[in-house]
């Protein structure tokens, strides 16, 4: 009788949790709806942009741009989306013959964090909200890298 009773509660515990896991990851990339739209950050006589659009509730799309002396060049493709039980951001630069996947580790309602340890550079990815501000932060072995943007059309300067 005891053994069918813990059994029972064990299986009530893990399908509580598996819920629970389920619900915060959608509730979780859900607190990351500040991302869409555009981010400017200007580096020098050039413009660094990232655009994001939420594609579906499971998916995010984003593209970065270099803009230069007038000419814009996309140079990476991005999304954030589910594989399995895991988030993901993937970029796919136009160099690389492969997209690299970063898991995300945390999310929350102003920043997440996605790492690939097996990546050359970066290994580790850090997008932090503050307002209509974000700062990306890319490191790894040692170095690391900060983009501060602003939401495009915000009326604030860098």
């Amino acid at each position: 009788m005891n053994y069918l009773l813990i059994r029972n509660l064990g299986i009530a515990f893990l399908m509580l949790v598996s819920v629970t896991a389920c619900t915060t990851w959608r509730s979780s990339l859900s607190s990351i709806d500040w991302l869409p739209g555009g981010w400017e950050s200007k580096a020098g006589s050039s413009m660094i942009v990232e655009e994001w659009q939420q594609s579906s509730s499971k998916e995010w799309t984003g593209r970065g741009m270099l803009v230069k002396e007038g000419d814009t060049t996309v140079f990476e493709k991005l999304k954030i989306t589910r594989k399995e039980k895991n988030y993901y951001y993937v970029a796919d630069i136009l160099e690389n013959s492969e997209s690299t996947w970063f898991k995300i580790i945390e999310i929350n309602d102003s920043s997440f964090t996605c790492i690939n340890p097996e990546h050359d550079f970066p290994k580790k990815i850090v997008y932090l909200r503050n307002g209509d501000r974000l700062s990306v932060v890319i490191s790894g072995d040692g170095k690391e890298r900060e983009f501060n943007f602003l939401r495009k059309g915000s009326g604030s300067s860098l």
